[in-house]
């Protein structure tokens, strides 16, 4: 059957012909529906039982991005069954399902990702392709991009064939995961090529709200390139039912922050085991492997018990990682660690082996893992002195940020998200004072910008000094605390008045130049008030950057020159880069702490 001959039309929109012709292949019994080159808008469609939807090539379908046109349904995402926006292709409970073809899906995502930065759904983000309860699903050949949410998402289904799919998601876009069986059987994935804003596959089995605890088993992925994302192959943090049989084999990780990582923590229960990773090629990840059971998910992973360094009673809701097995790998520039394997004191890691492995690490890789990656210096003082640290932070803080700072043995106090860094640090000084501990205001301590004074700052002016004049004529520093740019400021100023100090802030939020704050994406920099390290006479020049410049120039430079910068690094790259695009700089100096060194 084709489209056409059911009332669609190239250019326009075809949503219910598209059904239309579904469902009449349906009800003789099935058939293959085609979508015949050019381009259709559609919303959500549905397919039935024995019934292949086929886009031939050059066929394009692009799902509006009009919310009201995807139903809000209970359907399971991130583990449990909750109200979510309809999926763009959607079957529950059909037999002998299928989507091929060399056409391309086109998810419209970036109106759903606004929103949901902004918080404005009242329903969790649309899936691409989603099969609920589905028995022999085939997917093959097309192409997937921008999707709303995860890309490809079976659930309890089994035998689940996906093969040579190609999915493109920006690398920005939030929890746009490439492929993400949960709850399956038998399920095979080959010759894929995933670009995705998070992981690029991750087998899951659902949380501890799901209605039912189901294992995901017998899951093989060959061949197939996973390139940028969080992760290449993930398993969890989803995994109360359970994840076992899982073979990895002949697959190229690219540029993933991590290879293989499996994630839990407690009270999430099930086990990961009896995995297989074999003939695996990985280059420029930050770490090839990371298993982690204290990793911070889910509304309990904020509970003390999941930092707690002590063991605890072991129960149903223990997870527990065995039989790992990796060989004939080989990586090179792993820019962290070979890798971070971390356990429970109740539930130790069993049984993992590495073998017949090499693996490179770039030069300048830092000694700790890279879960470590972010740690913050006042909790690796605190440690080394043998004081206890606690922290205070807003709620939605970087969650990769505060697992390391747990993993470090800091305590961690969260306030509502709402209130900001005002609130934290109101919280943090009161709790101080309430119980007699040393209050550490880091936005307003001397020590801060005397380090930079004496170390920084004089390094700097070696490394840019010829012969009694600069090789630079501006030096551009993120703001954050202020003590960097102040202890760099005042001695570059010392030395001569011909380099320029450029001060760099989140657009979204310019407190220093303006006074107007507001919500951005730029961790380490714009804390939404003028800090009090911060020496504004010896700044020149303010430029205010984007969260979507910051992150793209970050991306940039991992991609050309291998350097894991994070959004806040990326902001003053941009700012460098503009100052000379626009003629006002002839050599700019980007500098970024090393907690903004990583993504």
């Amino acid at each position: 059957m084709n489209i056409l001959d059911f009332g669609a039309k190239r250019g326009a929109f075809c949503g219910d012909a598209i059904q239309r012709a579904i469902d009449a292949a349906a009800a003789q019994g099935g058939g293959r529906v085609s979508v015949p080159a050019g381009e259709y808008e559609t919303a959500s469609l549905i397919l039935r039982s024995n019934v292949e939807l086929h886009l031939e090539a050059g066929a394009v379908l692009r799902f509006v991005d009009d919310f009201d046109a995807y139903p809000v349904v209970n359907i399971r995402w991130e583990g449990y069954e909750q109200p979510c926006h309809r999926p763009l292709v959607y079957a529950k409970n059909e037999v002998n399902v299928a989507l091929t073809g060399l056409g391309t899906l086109e998810g419209q995502g970036q109106k759903w990702w606004t929103a949901f930065r902004a918080k404005t759904l009242s329903a969790a983000r649309p899936c691409a392709v989603c099969f609920e309860d589905c028995t022999r699903v085939r997917m093959s050949d097309f192409v997937v991009r921008n999707s709303p949410s995860w890309t490809i998402h079976p659930v309890r289904c089994e035998n689940v064939t996906i093969d040579k799919l190609t999915i493109t998601n920006p690398f920005d876009s939030p929890n746009t995961d490439g492929i993400d069986p949960e709850s399956c059987r038998n399920v095979r994935i080959t010759g894929c090529h995933i670009d995705v804003g998070d992981d690029c596959i991750a087998v899951k089995a659902g949380t501890e709200d799901a209605l039912e605890n189901v294992p995901c088993e017998n899951i093989a992925i060959t061949g197939c390139t996973m390139v940028h994302g969080h992760g290449g192959v993930v398993l969890g943090s989803e995994m109360s039912g359970g994840i076992r049989r899982v073979s990895i084999a002949g697959c190229v990780f690219d540029g993933t922050d991590r290879g293989i990582r499996i994630k839990s923590r407690r009270g999430r229960g099930g086990a990961v085991e009896d995995v297989s990773v074999t003939g695996v090629v990985m280059n420029d990840v930050l770490c090839p492997l990371v298993v982690n059971l204290m990793y911070f998910c889910g509304k309990d992973g904020k509970l003390p018990i999941v930092s707690d360094p002590n063991a605890q009673p072991v129960t149903e809701r223990t997870p527990h990682v065995r039989r790992i097995r990796m060989a004939d790998i080989v990586v090179t520039n792993a820019k962290s660690a070979a890798a971070c394997l971390y356990g429970l004191p109740e539930a130790p890691l069993e049984d993992i082996s590495i073998v017949n492995t090499q693996i490179h690490l770039t030069e300048d890789a830092p000694s700790f893992p890279v879960m470590n990656a972010v740690q913050q210096p006042v909790t690796l003082a605190g440690l080394t002195a043998g004081h206890p640290v606690t922290l205070v932070m807003p709620e939605d803080a970087p969650a990769m940020r505060q697992e390391s700072l747990l993993r470090l043995g800091a305590q961690i106090i969260h306030t509502p998200a709402q209130a900001g860094l005002a609130g934290a640090r109101a919280l943090a000084k009161a709790t101080a004072a309430e119980k007699g501990w040393y209050y550490m205001d880091w936005l307003n301590n001397d020590d801060n910008p005397t380090y930079h004074r004496r170390v920084t700052g004089p390094a700097l002016v070696r490394s840019i000094a010829r012969e009694g004049s600069s090789i630079v004529d501006c030096i551009v520093i993120g703001v954050g605390s202020g003590g960097t740019i102040t202890g760099v400021g005042e001695t570059v100023k010392a030395w001569t008045n011909d380099v320029r100090i450029v001060a760099v802030e989140p657009y979204e939020s310019q407190a220093l130049s303006s006074g107007l704050t507001g919500s951005h994406g730029i961790p380490d920099i714009g804390f939404g008030l003028v800090p009090g390290n911060y020496n504004s006479y010896v700044v020149d020049n303010i430029a205010a950057v984007t969260t979507a410049d910051s992150v793209r120039a970050a991306q940039r430079v991992l991609r050309t020159d291998a350097i894991p910068a994070s959004p806040s690094a990326g902001a003053a790259l941009h700012a460098a880069a503009q100052l000379i695009a626009n003629g006002k700089s002839r050599s700019a100096l980007a500098v970024f702490s090393a907690r903004q060194n990583i993504l």
